[in-house]
């Protein structure tokens, strides 16, 4: 990453939440069903790591009005 931004998260399982502050060479590691944003401070470029392929037909990003949803097909399927 090169730029600035502040990263937002929130664990709804646990509520547990994050904001921090991300600056040149941070590497941010999101684990599945974490709602998370960023707003941008400086001019950024960074590079999204998928461990999947994006598949259009099945999304797997989410509008914010649909994450209580999610969590629900998130817990069962732990």
């Amino acid at each position: 990453m090169e730029g600035e931004i502040i990263f937002n998260a929130l664990n709804g399982l646990t509520g547990e939440t994050l904001e921090e502050r991300i600056t040149k060479g941070t590497e941010i590691i999101i684990q599945s069903g974490i709602l998370h944003s960023m707003k941008i401070i400086k001019p950024t470029i960074y590079i999204e790591y998928r461990s999947t392929i994006f598949n259009p037909q099945q999304p797997d990003t989410y509008d914010v009005s649909t994450y209580q949803e999610y969590l629900e097909t998130f817990k069962n399927r732990l």
